[in-house]
């Protein structure tokens, strides 16, 4: 048997860090899926005009997504040369309900082709494809639409636990919180149609959430 495990980010260098101590646990690398907000205009420059990743620019220490903070690791340019490093074909997809977004693993031929990811709603399709429940798919996509990054692993019974552990390690989002705290702001459930954040958006959610630019302790998420 096996079980798949998420875990949703705040920034997407979190999200870096936790693929690069999973790869280091053993974990196969095209086995894990990412899935990160790319609204901020920052992203564009490290793919080419059909969303390929680039290796023939040169990825900028300085450069930082809106809401990252040098404390939390390596500016952008460092975090999607790591990430482009560690996965297995990271692209850059306009996903349904999401917007812009960087995606490497099993997840993107969902994302990409027409079966049930593009037919049930991008990522929310894909990630109930991969066993997650259909309430907490929509949770974590609406996470991912409003800045977050996803990483996803399909395990073996006897590794989830060392999966679970890794991703922990991270600060991962306490979804059931952030949910509620969305609800107190009017939020009623995923929107597959929804308009994309802008950079500008993202950037005024943190705020509104007390999402520091900084790696925060938080509760272990699902």
């Amino acid at each position: 048997m096996a079980k798949t495990i998420v875990g949703l980010y705040d920034h997407v260098s979190q999200a870096r860090k936790t693929v690069e101590e999973l790869v280091d646990a053993g974990f196969q690398r095209d086995d894990i899926s990412l899935v990160a907000n790319a609204s901020a205009k920052e992203y564009g420059k490290y793919f080419d005009d059909k969303g390929a990743y680039r290796t023939d620019v040169e990825y900028d220490d300085d450069d930082l997504t809106s809401g990252e903070g040098a404390s939390a690791g390596a500016g952008i340019g460092a975090t999607i040369g790591g990430l482009g490093g560690l996965l297995m074909g990271l692209g850059l997809l306009a996903v349904p309900g999401v917007g812009p977004a960087l995606a490497a693993g099993p997840i993107v031929s969902a994302l990409v082709g027409a079966g049930i990811g593009a037919a049930a709603g991008g990522l929310m399709g894909a990630l109930v494809n991969n066993g997650v429940d259909e309430e907490y798919a929509g949770h974590y996509s609406e996470g991912v639409r409003r800045g977050g990054s996803l990483v996803m692993l399909t395990a073996a019974d006897e590794k989830v636990d060392n999966v679970e552990r890794i991703m922990n390690n991270h600060d991962p989002v306490d979804i059931d919180e952030r949910v509620s705290a969305w609800k107190e702001k009017g939020f009623t459930g995923y929107d597959a149609d929804a308009e994309a954040y802008t950079a500008e958006q993202i950037a005024s959610e943190r705020e509104s959430m007390n999402i520091p630019v900084v790696e925060e302790e938080l509760v272990v998420g699902k």
